[in-house]
């Protein structure tokens, strides 16, 4: 919203003389930090520019480098069951863990969406699949499960609740409480110290869920390619009982 001020002249002449002696601190996402795919001028425009992906810590994208994922752009992003799909974040197999999918054409139109918050959102995936919450954090998600539930049609399992609520966080935190705000901190600092410390053999909560689940179904083909990804789009399927893919088609 923009507001117009009337003032008089000096009133005028001293605002631009302080305006001049202000430096403006400009955001950034440092997306170089990050192994990008078809990472066009147009889409580095989109995401370089974005306050959003400027307020994630260098070190998550360095971590997430780190551990060998990648960032892929492309028009159109659909899942093995062939789900059309803003986004994807793969959990496996081991040669696509931490892959992430972003898809550049939104809507009907083919023109760019929101890509920023797309990717944000997979790195909400990526920090849920790589940490390990403490009783309090988990206690904490649980709840914000609990108030988004039934109504946002992202938040059909917790971990679909905390990639869209960490999206929320770093775009607008205005309903998230200070419990949610000072989980997703905590969340954030985990991968910071991970990355400083070159630690990367921990599971995260979801991972530990992937690893049990095909070491269950060793015998049984395709069991790890159904379950490998967080789906994020409009409307609900299922994939495998411990992994449900939740996509929303409009």
């Amino acid at each position: 919203m923009h507001h117009t001020i009337r003032r008089n002249l000096i009133t005028a002449l001293t605002t631009a003389s302080l305006l001049a002696m202000t430096t403006t601190t400009a955001f950034a996402a440092n997306m170089s930090d990050l192994t990008l795919v078809n990472y066009s001028d147009e889409v580095a425009t989109k995401c370089e520019n974005s306050e959003t992906l400027a307020k994630i810590p260098d070190e998550i994208f360095k971590y997430h480098k780190l551990l060998g994922g990648k960032v892929t752009f492309k028009p159109h992003v659909t899942s093995p069951e062939g789900i059309v799909a803003n986004g994807l974040y793969y959990t496996a197999p081991a040669s696509k863990a931490n892959d992430i999918e972003i898809a550049t054409a939104s809507g009907y139109n083919d023109e760019m969406g929101t890509i920023d918050l797309y990717l944000a959102h997979e790195m909400g995936h990526f920090i849920y699949f790589n940490i390990n919450l403490s009783e309090q954090d988990q206690e904490v998600l649980s709840n914000m499960h609990q108030r988004y539930h039934g109504y946002d049609p992202l938040a059909t399992i917790e971990e679909e609740t905390f990639a869209a609520r960490y999206a929320s966080y770093l775009y607008s935190d205005y309903y998230l409480s200070p419990e949610d705000k000072a989980m997703f901190a905590r969340c954030e600092q985990q991968i910071v110290d991970r990355y400083n410390s070159g630690f990367i053999e921990s599971l995260g909560p979801g991972q530990a869920a992937i690893v049990n689940a095909t070491e269950s179904n060793a015998t049984e083909s395709n069991a790890t390619e159904s379950n490998a990804m967080s789906t994020d789009t409009q409307a609900d399927i299922s994939s495998a009982p411990e992994f449900k893919s939740n996509v929303n088609i409009s």
